[in-house]
């Protein structure tokens, strides 16, 4: 894949869901051992385990994940837009933060 093309749409899409996928797979392994549900150990109970995780995993996604990111998004601390239209905090951030970066002038010994 070139720098100037665009990902999969699938890796993409599964990246989104990604970090639910991390959390839920341990909770839904034990669930099964627990109430010995697809543990015999074949393939196709392996197959059903996997699908079984990544249903989960999504529906995760959908309830909380994507939810809560849609929330960070009207915060303003995690505002990421046109500086004009942000709130007088994050201005005040900003102003400090240009403060910090300005180079400090060096003296001659």
């Amino acid at each position: 894949m070139s720098k100037n093309q665009a990902p999969w749409g699938v890796l993409v899409w599964a990246g989104r869901w990604s970090y639910s996928l991390y959390l839920i797979h341990p909770l839904v392994i034990s669930l099964c051992f627990k109430f010995n549900f697809l543990t015999e150990g074949s393939r196709l109970d392996s197959a059903a385990m996997m699908m079984l995780i990544l249903i989960a995993s999504y529906l995760c996604y959908l309830a909380i994940e994507r939810p809560s990111h849609n929330l960070a998004r009207k915060i303003p601390l995690f505002y990421s837009g046109d500086p004009k239209q942000a709130t007088p905090y994050i201005e005040s951030v900003e102003r400090a933060t240009l403060k910090l970066s300005r180079p400090v002038k060096e003296t001659s010994a």
